[in-house]
């Protein structure tokens, strides 16, 4: 039987789940929309045959398997809660939840539902090219690891004239911290097989008041740049940059140096360099995806069909091993571990130790 699955929130949810979803076989069978306007438009526009204002309702009604989590961050623990309450399988969007005591209770939730999926969405784990990244950093392939960087540059925030919304409001889990951050950090502890145990941070608002819809002004109070700071176990540091003000081309790029080389990922091609040798060597690049109409052809979009493929061969097909690459709830909240460590350097200035 195809998988059936719930998408709450209309942002990423429709722009890129839906679509990609689709292509990879599973069924879209109900969208919850904050606004009933963009309710409508899901049905109108996607033929998606229930869409509501009332995610609690949805839950109730909807014959669904899956429920992918799309909302705003301060929404994510009590709509994965009642999604496992009802018997379905959870995907939920990073950041995981707003603060360590949440994500600590959607981890609990989760190993109290052990016939359910649990997982969070850093797609980007199922491209080709991590794969192949992960695999050789644990086959030693760098020798010893001795430093690590993760960088995510854009402009997406950059003009002064784009409006306010939850991605403005630290209060609802905005900023690019939680965002991108959350996949720098997962990215770089699943490559390196080891925990963040240290964080120093700096952050910025470059542009601190925005006009909402409604023509109003209102405070920003989320980053839109970050730089970390990060100590794993073994003592190996790492650099993270993050910046939604960045004036030029996107730029995606992990890197993972060791004692016999270097390894460097970006945009789905990862490249080597062998200790003593300035020639390049291409290890992976990810092959061509046929996206649907309309979606950005980025990794998080390849990674999203390429997560809609492992779903379909896992909960239809009863191929658990292709979900093997997925980060778990436990995988979110030692990420949260992090991000709540992040502000409370930010608050204090110093290194934070994380547990």
């Amino acid at each position: 039987m195809t998988v059936r699955i719930a998408i709450l929130g209309t942002g990423w949810g429709t722009r890129v789940q839906l679509p990609c979803f689709r292509a990879a076989g599973l069924e879209v069978s109900a969208v919850w929309a904050h606004r009933g306007e963009a309710a409508r438009e899901v049905t109108l526009r996607h033929g998606v045959p229930y869409a509501s204002t009332d995610w609690r309702q949805l839950l109730d009604e909807a014959e669904v398997d899956l429920v992918s989590v799309v909302s705003p961050p301060h929404l994510h623990k009590e709509m994965t809660l009642a999604a496992l309450e009802a018997g379905k399988h959870v995907l939920c969007e990073k950041p995981t939840a707003m603060n360590v005591q949440e994500a600590t209770e959607m981890a609990q939730a989760a190993a109290g539902h052990p016939d359910l999926r649990c997982l969070i969405d850093h797609e980007l784990r199922f491209l080709p090219s991590r794969r192949t990244f992960q695999r050789a950093v644990r086959d030693g392939y760098l020798g010893e690891v001795l430093h690590a960087e993760g960088t995510y540059l854009s402009d997406f925030r950059l003009d002064p004239e784009g409006l306010w919304n939850w991605w403005s409001d630290r209060e609802l889990g905005g900023g690019l911290l939680g965002a991108l951050g959350s996949h720098v950090v997962d990215s770089l502890t699943w490559l390196l097989g080891r925990p963040v145990e240290a964080v120093s941070a700096q952050e910025k608002t470059a542009f601190v008041e925005r006009l909402d819809m409604a023509g109003h002004l209102r405070p920003v109070t989320a980053d839109d740049y970050a730089a970390l700071q990060l100590r794993f176990a073994g003592g190996i540091p790492a650099q993270v940059q993050l910046s939604a003000v960045y004036a030029g081309p996107e730029r995606h790029r992990l890197v993972i140096s060791g004692s016999e080389g270097t390894l460097i990922w970006q945009d789905g091609q990862l490249t080597a360099f062998r200790r003593g040798s300035s020639e390049p060597e291409a290890l992976a690049v990810d092959p061509p995806t046929a996206l649907p109409h309309g979606v950005p052809n980025q990794p998080f979009a390849r990674g999203t069909m390429y997560l809609g493929g492992a779903l379909r061969q896992a909960l239809q097909e009863g191929d658990s091993a292709a979900l093997e690459p997925a980060a778990r709830f436990e995988d979110g909240l030692a990420v949260q571990r992090v991000l709540d460590a992040t502000k409370e350097s930010l608050a204090t200035g110093a290194w934070v130790e994380i547990p």
